[in-house]
């Protein structure tokens, strides 16, 4: 199982997003790489929080402007790091990939879902499309210590 290597403080900031944006969606970039000690763990080294710019059915889609994606890829790039993932959030509570989610996500990356009812986050899972784009696979998600998360 692959797992997703994450701050307390991201992911803080990526609930405080949630609760904030609550009840629309929120989005946003995961930036990071591969563990240099292992290859099965994800580092999230940034987290881009994005507007959500769906134009229609932002209380249960998004959508991250193609410009904000592309200066996340050039900032990442020239800090070293790559793109692993995106999050978002899913105010009806449900922390599992949705039709849409399966739609638009591509293979081999990193979804963290972060799950609210009524503004509370109730849980938080991280999901990543398998190669052939049939199946979700759960992703384990770890909080190190802050000092500890240095690679």
């Amino acid at each position: 199982m692959r797992t997703l290597i994450i701050t307390r403080r991201d992911i803080g900031m990526i609930e405080e997003h949630a609760a904030k944006t609550n009840p629309e969606e929120c989005c946003g970039i995961l930036l990071g790489r591969l563990s240099s000690e292992d290859d099965n763990a994800i580092l999230i080294e940034r987290v881009v929080p994005a507007d959500n710019v769906h134009p229609d059915r932002g209380s249960d889609r998004y959508e991250i402007a193609p410009e904000t994606l592309l200066r996340a890829h050039k900032e990442a790039q020239s800090e070293g790091q790559e793109v692993v993932g995106y999050y978002h959030s899913h105010p009806s509570g449900e922390g599992h990939p949705s039709d849409f989610d399966r739609e638009t996500a591509q293979p081999d990356v990193s979804y963290l879902i972060v799950a609210l009812m009524e503004g509370v986050v109730l849980e938080r899972k991280c999901w990543r499309l398998n190669k052939a784009g049939t199946d979700f696979l759960e992703e384990g998600i770890k909080y190190p210590p802050e000092e500890e998360y240095q690679d």
